[in-house]
């Protein structure tokens, strides 16, 4: 029976020899950004986005609106955009991007445990226009060849352990099982689950 992953990534650095394989630890994170105007009267109007997924490449996601289109950039590349003629309302942006799961949230007024701006989220209201705003704040397992490379886990797989990740509400907890040792598949990071003494690990997706 071989438990070989479904993928062609190999860990090319690895060396066998004495020296114990240990997987690294790492926390995951969102990326997020909160967007402000001020207004005429005392409050201002505001809204917070922030990444779906974990991971530093969530860093790399930028949000803009236009007069008619939220436009959502990953690494400088347009890779969504809707209409605000369609989706004229905040509470309308919101909901599309979770049909069409969105590499953005956009969470409900101060739903997010850092979404500490004094600001009004008028769900009925329209977007406003601002400029490329670029989410910061996601963590989680490296992705460049130099970090992977010292990872030491095995001629197979490139493992690592998740302490800590975010609940809904953004509050730091402890990864469910099927999220705290993950693997890196040559593209990103996956769920590595291995509870059955004697059976291959499930690989995740």
């Amino acid at each position: 029976m071989s438990c070989s992953p479904p993928w062609t990534y190999k860990p090319e650095a690895f060396v066998p020899g004495s020296q114990q394989c240990t997987a690294p630890l790492f926390y995951e994170r969102r990326a997020r950004s909160g967007v402000i105007i001020e207004t005429d009267d005392p409050a201002t109007i505001g809204l917070f986005f922030r990444s779906r997924d974990f991971g530093y490449e969530t860093n790399d996601i930028t949000i803009e609106c236009s007069a008619t289109t939220l436009i959502i950039r990953y690494q400088g590349a347009i890779v969504e955009q809707y209409s605000l003629l369609a989706y004229p309302t905040t509470a309308a942006i919101r909901n599309i991007l979770d049909i069409s799961n969105s590499i953005i949230e956009l969470p409900p007024f101060r739903l997010d445990i850092a979404d500490t701006e004094d600001e009004r989220d008028a769900e009925s209201g329209a977007l406003f226009v601002f400029s490329p705003v670029k989410l910061t704040g996601g963590a989680g397992g490296p992705r460049d060849a130099g970090a992977l490379s010292v990872i030491r886990t095995g001629p197979e797989r490139s493992m690592c352990i998740i302490t800590t990740t975010e609940d809904y509400s953004g509050a730091e907890v402890t990864p469910p099982p099927d999220r705290r040792v993950r693997q890196w598949n040559g593209f990103k990071w996956v769920s590595y689950t291995n509870t059955i003494p004697g059976t291959c690990p499930i690989d995740g997706v």
